[in-house]
């Protein structure tokens, strides 16, 4: 049995071809591998995706290739986008097969394991994608359960191998994951509040924090894709007390406060964001029960049992993508379950669908259409960065309709 450690170890190790091949022994591709003809890269319509390129055979029609990605540093092109096309060209022009694929993007220190199914508008890709410097819990648990299948039929197993690397397998152990830590923040509080104050405060800091490990994932907390892990190292070093002299002086003090009026003890974050959204804004129960402290064996919980076990995405699903990683989507699902019922009444606090979401955006782009140049809407489908997929899929929808 693969153990957690062991995979992690493959993951954080999967730089090469031949280092690669390790992870594919463990997920049942155990013939040997077989080089790409020079002629098979344009027959699969890869040549302009990947640098080199292995197939390996896997249990009847299911394939594995395995392979380094072609994206040159410095390139705009995710490597989610880059992951994408290459899956979408094998299904295109290898249809009969069942494919998977480990990509290898050497430049961004990812490797990407891989399943694209075919559907009714396009293919969609289910996806583990590791930052090999630092390789989450949640990235060695995917791995583990990946080399634990036992289906036999090449169908059936390809299909669990797709249920494993989409978002929803991971889901169930987030959120037991964060309700285990809202409690423990809850119970263990120190200060003067009821139970049902306890757990609102707990939550929301629990919130914040959550919001703050896909800052962490953007890169955008001083550069430190370990910022809070680092700092509540240093603090618990310093002698402790996380709550009074970390996150309170994080949230209210910088977060929360223009870089140009941040206290000299604010400076010591680094280069934090300003975000004015009234997350980071003291509430009216902070201001009440300001006494209440939270213990710092469950601040360190909420960190480690959570923040740095789980793998977050600031992007959320889509019907061309799901990844085995915490995305805003789970984030609200999670919070709209934890809150009290009559709380979540009295705030309105209900999550928003991705479906509802993207009837709106095709309703809104519906009734404009006829009046936005083409040359526009081109720009638009062709921006995958900065619009979100079901905008995407909605515009491309619409206009092919209008056309």
């Amino acid at each position: 049995m693969l153990t957690i450690r062991a995979a992690a170890r493959l993951l954080a190790s999967a730089d090469t071809l031949q280092s690669a091949r390790s992870l594919a022994f463990e997920i049942g591709f155990t013939d040997p591998s077989a080089p790409l003809a020079v002629e098979s890269y344009h027959d699969l319509g890869i040549h302009e995706l990947v640098a080199s390129a292995q197939i390996v055979r896997g249990s009847g029609s299911m394939r594995l290739l395995v392979a380094t990605a072609l994206t040159p540093a410095g390139s705009e092109e995710s490597t989610r986008d880059s992951t994408r096309s290459l899956c979408a060209k094998l299904v295109r022009h290898a249809p009969a097969q069942l494919w998977c694929v480990i990509l290898i993007h050497c430049h961004r220190d990812i490797v990407c394991i891989a399943a694209p199914s075919p559907g009714q508008r396009g293919v969609r890709v289910a996806a583990l994608q590791v930052d090999r410097g630092r390789v989450t819990d949640s990235d060695a648990e995917t791995l583990r359960s990946l080399a634990e299948v036992e289906e036999q039929s090449p169908v059936l197993r390809h299909a669990r191998f797709v249920d494993i690397l989409s978002r929803d397998a991971i889901s169930g152990r987030f959120y037991t994951a964060l309700d285990n830590a809202v409690k423990c923040l809850a119970a263990t509080a120190v200060g003067k509040a009821s139970s049902e104050e306890r757990h609102e405060l707990a939550l929301l800091c629990s919130s914040r924090c959550l919001f703050l490990a896909f800052l962490e994932a953007k890169g955008w907390l001083d550069g430190d894709r370990n910022f809070l892990l680092r700092h509540s190292t240093s603090q618990l070093e310093a002698g402790g007390r996380l709550h009074e002299r970390l996150f309170r002086p994080l949230f209210f003090g910088t977060l929360n406060t223009p870089s140009a009026q941040r206290a000299p003890a604010s400076q010591r974050f680094g280069v934090v964001p300003f975000l004015n959204g009234g997350l980071f804004s003291p509430t009216r129960l902070e201001r009440l029960r300001h006494t209440l402290r939270f213990s710092d064996d469950a601040l360190v919980a909420l960190i480690g049992d959570v923040l740095d076990r789980f793998r977050f995405t600031a992007r959320e699903d889509s019907i061309s993508w799901t990844e085995a990683a915490v995305d805003p989507e789970m984030l609200g699902r999670a919070f709209e379950c934890l809150m009290e019922s009559d709380e979540r009444r009295r705030s309105g606090s209900y999550y928003t669908p991705p479906t509802l979401v993207s009837q709106v955006v095709t309703d809104a782009l519906e009734s404009v259409l006829d009046s936005v140049p083409n040359a526009l809407l081109h720009e638009i489908l062709s921006d995958h960065d900065s619009v979100h997929d079901s905008v995407h899929d909605s515009v491309a929808d619409l206009s092919a309709h209008q056309r």
